[in-house]
């Protein structure tokens, strides 16, 4: 399981948000799960990030709805999360 590197115990919003994919995939230690939600409670902006990605994947991975997604969008997503 990945560990989170902080300084005090505190999670930035780079960090939060480049471990978003390793949360949902349940990858992370438990200690570091709970810094990132800790994190997700206190930042709006982050929050907002969080619910995007947690309604994409309910779109991508539901097997009633296929959504076909133009070309480049994951680039496109990747770059704005990086940011």
């Amino acid at each position: 399981m990945a560990q989170l590197r902080t300084m005090r115990g505190v999670v930035s919003c780079q960090q939060a948000i480049r471990e978003l994919s390793a949360y949902f995939d349940r990858e992370l230690a438990p200690h570091s799960r709970v810094l990132i939600e800790r994190h997700l409670r206190g930042c709006r902006t982050c929050t907002a990030v969080y619910d995007g990605v947690r309604n994409l994947l309910v779109l991508v991975t539901d097997n009633q709805k296929i959504i076909p997604l133009p070309p480049g969008f994951s680039n496109r997503l990747y770059r704005l999360l990086r940011k």
